[in-house]
């Protein structure tokens, strides 16, 4: 699961897939899931509801087993409800029958720089 603002270039954030990728050692087939590239983006009043935790965003976290957290150079991500959301069910989602990882990513001079959970 991919947490991001939208803030950084697709550029930086395929460095800092491409980057977890190896880091994960996760294989072509294994996918990440991508709010843009996932919800009907001509529909997004359909994931506005009072319970986030009725959304697709809410529901694909859960069968993921990690979230890959992509910061821009401003840290905007911590800046945006949305994400501190997707941040606080990685870290304290106690449903699962295992914790979910949290990995921040990041490009730094042309560079994929990342923080590994475990």
């Amino acid at each position: 699961f991919v947490s991001r603002t939208w803030a950084e270039s697709v550029l930086r954030f395929v460095i800092c897939v491409e980057r977890h990728f190896d880091l994960r050692n996760l294989q072509e087939s294994d996918c990440v899931w991508v709010c843009a590239y996932a919800n009907n983006q001509h529909e997004l009043g359909a994931e506005l509801v009072r319970d986030p935790r009725q959304t697709s965003f809410f529901r694909a976290m859960r069968i993921c087993t990690g979230v890959l957290l992509i910061l821009d150079e401003h840290a905007t991500p911590f800046r945006r409800i949305w994400c501190c959301f997707e941040e606080a069910v990685a870290l304290s989602d106690r449903e699962r029958d295992a914790p979910m990882k949290l990995d921040i990513a990041t490009v730094h001079e042309g560079r994929a720089e990342q923080l590994c959970d475990g």
